[in-house]
């Protein structure tokens, strides 16, 4: 019997080609989390735009018949730019924090909570029709 003996180094080091498409790999995954999470926000947002103005809720509440939902573009980029900052600050893009389904789900209920008051105060706070701007009160 001829056994092929192997140097014990080369078994525990690990391939250079396997190690590389890992990397690969996991940039891969952030890439398109990150694009996909992108894609996902804008669409949420301006969805919800034209439910409350070109739906039949249009009907409910206060001159929202006059207003056409693409008049919140800004809106929706601001929303969609402050929920990916959000997210890159609590690191959810990271391989570490991918690969944890319940600590990445924890993350993101965090993000979500922190993106919501935060949309809401700069959405308060960056009225032009108003008298007296809220930023100088």
């Amino acid at each position: 019997m001829e056994q092929a003996v192997t140097n014990r180094g080369t078994l525990l080091a690990p391939d250079k080609a396997a190690t590389s498409r890992g990397r690969r790999i996991s940039l891969e995954l952030l890439v398109v989390s990150f694009v996909g999470d992108i894609i996902v926000t804008l669409l949420a947002l301006s969805a919800s735009s034209w439910l409350r103005f070109e739906s039949p809720l249009a009907a409910w509440g206060v001159g929202a018949s006059s207003m056409h939902w693409t008049s919140y573009r800004g809106h929706i980029l601001l929303g969609s730019a402050l929920f990916i900052f959000l997210s890159l600050h609590f690191r959810i893009y990271s391989v570490p924090m991918m690969l944890r389904f319940r600590l990445l789900l924890a993350t993101l209920l965090k993000v979500a909570c922190v993106w919501v008051v935060s949309y809401i105060a700069l959405a308060y706070l960056l009225r032009f029709d108003q008298p007296v701007s809220r930023l100088y009160v």
